[in-house]
Formats: C-alpha cells, structure tokens, sequence
C-alpha cells in the first residue's frame, strides 16, 4: 500500500463524503465511489497482488503465515484491496477529499498539498475523466502527471514507518521523559510509547520496536547510578528478568494481532491502573499502616545523602 493514496472529486460531492463520514467505522468504501461517481478512478490498489493466508493465533506468534488460500479472480482482488485501502487509512477524509473545481465549460482545477509526514520522492497524480451519459457507453481517459517531494534535514525519512518526522521534537520529548522515567525506577518507555502514537504520524507497532533498544540508552546509565548506591537487587532482577524473556518474545507478535484503536485502550487502562495504585501508595492512610515501607524510604534517603557526601 503506498504511502500516500487518495482519490479527489469535485466539490459538489462534498454533501456525499459528508454522509460517510457521519457513518463512522460503518462506511464502506465500495459504495462511497459509486455514489460520488469515482469508481472509474480506482485501478492503483486493485491491481496490487493479494495473497490470503489461513493461519491460527498460535501460528502467528510463533511466525508461521499458515496455509496459503486458492488465488482470487479479479473482482475479489478489488474487493479485498478496497478493505486494505480502508484498513491503512481507516477515515473517509484520508482517502477520499472533495476538492477539485469545475468550470462550466468543463475544465476543472485542483490544488494537492502533501502532508509533512510524506515520503520524499516521487509522486503521480492520474488525472481521470468519465465522459457519455446515462444512456451512452462511458469513455474513461486517464492522464498522468508527477511531481517530486523533497525533505531536509532534521526532517527525515523513516522508511519502515512509512512517514518523515523532524527530529527535534523526539529529542525534546525523549529528554524530558528519560529524565522522570529513571527518577521512578524505568526507562521511560512506558510513558514515551503512547505520547509518539498520540502526537506523531507514527504506526503503534514501530513505536513499539523503536522504544524498546531506545530505552536501553537510558537504562545502561540508570543501572550503573542505581548500582553505585547500592538500590539493585541483583538476585530479583535476574528472576524477573527470565520471565520478561518470554514475554518479550511473545509481546512483539501479539503487536501485529492488534489495531491502533485496541493498543490505545489496552495501553490507556494499563496506565490508569498504575496511576490509581501509586495514587493509592502516596495517601496517608496507607503510608501510615505501612511501616515498613516508611522504614524502606528513610534507607533510601539516607543512602542518598551518603553517597551525596561521599561525592562532595
């Protein structure tokens, strides 16, 4: 599926992808194009070839694609290519935008303006026309024009992601969160994950591949000032630390499987149960009937200002 894709109509057609979109998830790209008339300018994706795999979840978390399905005959490519094309860019605005101007004398104009987050390169534009009426045969002429993309930096390209980003705004953020996420004993990753889904054009499965070496930067050196003051316990690291190996094996699989929608849910309600029980752990009644953990952070404290004054 390229990186950008979308179909432009005439103006007059606005009240139509207006309905669309009233619909929700619930439109269905197929009749949308017949409606405004676009159907002749789909080609692009149809032609795309599709392979059908049966496979069962296990399969898919162990790698294996499953059992490759009969090939489909022309009309099922398109079907299944327009439920990709709807899968990649979910909403009626991004593939579909009613903005090209007809004069009366037929001539029509329209002005494309890519979005930042687009590949360099570049691109065509296949300009169709649909002439004859209701009762004549319909001619369809199409034409293509190209123009180029360029991107400097510190915008640059991410090819796996499929989008360009500037990166002075990760390079902030990152900062400012590796800074909090070591003050509580991480590496940050589980607040910078879903801040780069919600803030940048980024595919939540890359954003969870990226994170993940990113965070060792910051760990490496929490580990090694941790260690020094002597708050690791090397012997309960190490037996959670086996158990993070399987689920690391597992966590990336069961990333595939899901949609952005349902990793923002699962993700937003694991945030907001840890927010609840700290939230919980910093209430006087519960440091009160806790001597334990009081007697735990005067330690902590008390290591600190030792090792403060050993530097000093």
């Amino acid at each position: 599926m390229p990186a950008f894709y979308k179909i432009f109509v005439p103006k007059n057609k606005a009240d139509d992808l207006a309905k669309a979109k009233a619909e929700g998830s619930k439109w269905k790209y197929s009749e949308v194009l017949k409606q405004i008339g676009a159907d002749a300018a789909y080609s692009a994706p149809a032609k795309v070839k599709i392979e059908n795999y049966q496979a069962t979840i296990m399969a898919s978390i162990i790698g294996s694609r499953g059992t490759l399905l009969p090939e489909m005959d022309e009309k099922a490519v398109k079907s299944e290519s327009m439920k990709l094309a709807k899968g990649r860019f979910r909403s009626v605005g991004k593939l579909l935008g009613a903005t090209v101007e007809v004069q009366e004398d037929g001539s029509y104009s329209a002005k494309l303006n890519l979005p930042a987050s687009q590949a360099p390169g570049k691109y065509n534009v296949t300009v169709t026309a649909v002439t004859g009426e209701k009762d004549t045969a319909k001619k369809v002429k199409s034409e293509v024009l190209s123009f180029e993309n360029k991107i400097a930096f510190p915008t640059v390209y991410l090819k796996n992601a499929g989008t360009s980003i500037n990166l002075v705004w990760p390079f902030l953020l990152c900062l400012a969160i590796s800074i909090f996420g070591i003050l509580m004993g991480a590496g940050g990753g589980f607040i910078l994950n879903p801040i780069l889904v919600s803030l940048f054009p980024l595919p939540h499965t890359i954003v969870a591949g990226t994170v993940m070496p990113t965070v060792l930067f910051a760990q490496a050196t929490g580990i090694m000032n941790y260690n020094k003051v002597k708050f690791i316990n090397w012997k309960l690291g190490i037996g959670i630390g086996c158990a993070m190996l399987v689920g690391a094996f597992i966590g990336p699989k069961l990333t595939e499987m899901i949609t952005l929608d349902q990793f923002k849910f699962i993700f937003g309600w694991i945030l907001l149960i840890l927010a609840a029980l700290m939230f919980w752990q910093t209430t006087p009644g519960y440091l009160a009937n806790n001597k334990k953990e009081q007697a735990i952070l005067k330690e902590f404290k008390k290591r600190a200002e030792e090792a403060a004054k050993a530097k000093g």
